[in-house]
């Protein structure tokens, strides 16, 4: 009876040790999977239409012909009735392209939250090119935060998504 306990509980102890090996490759797999497609889509066509855009939306600050304060009025409910839209471009307008850029950033976070993809791998592919639409997604954020303060309105979720991925992903520019 003994050989039969030991041979149950070996069969056992094999197949939970198989079973745990099986699930960390699966998420090894899984990890991989989603974090070369995160940056496929960085890359992409699709989505270099949005980054044209917001590069487009940044010059306006900086020349001073628009300012986060008012692109911010159309991202935070209730916001004004009057919001930003910008220029059409690739068939969307700015307001549109910044919202698409903002979804990507939140998915980001979203799956590192999970643990479902790797950081370092996005930092290493996307960190110096994040840093390109990082002036306005943050000035965005910033603002936002302070009109739903004004407000006394809960600020949007994707500041926080915003936050996360400039301190954890995106590599800022050194003085030389």
């Amino acid at each position: 009876m003994t050989a039969v306990l030991a041979a149950v509980l070996g069969a056992t102890l094999g197949a939970i040790g198989a079973l745990v090996v099986s699930r960390a490759n699966s998420r090894r797999s899984e990890r991989v999977t989603m974090t070369s497609a995160l940056i496929a889509e960085y890359f992409s066509t699709e989505f270099l239409h949005h980054r044209i855009s917001i590069g487009n939306t940044s010059e306006k600050v900086r020349n001073g012909e628009l300012s986060f304060e008012e692109i911010a009025t159309g991202y935070w409910y209730p916001g004004a009735h009057d919001t930003f839209t910008g220029d059409d471009f690739n068939g969307l307008n700015e307001h549109q392209h910044i919202e698409a850029y903002i979804g990507f950033i939140v998915r980001i976070d979203y799956l590192l939250d999970a643990g479902r993809v790797y950081a370092t791998e996005l930092r290493g592919a996307l960190g110096m090119k994040l840093m390109w639409e990082d002036f306005l997604l943050t000035g965005l954020a910033s603002a936002c935060l302070e009109q739903t303060r004004r407000a006394n309105v809960q600020p949007p979720d994707w500041t926080r998504s915003i936050s996360r991925v400039h301190d954890e992903i995106t590599i800022a520019p050194r003085a030389l």
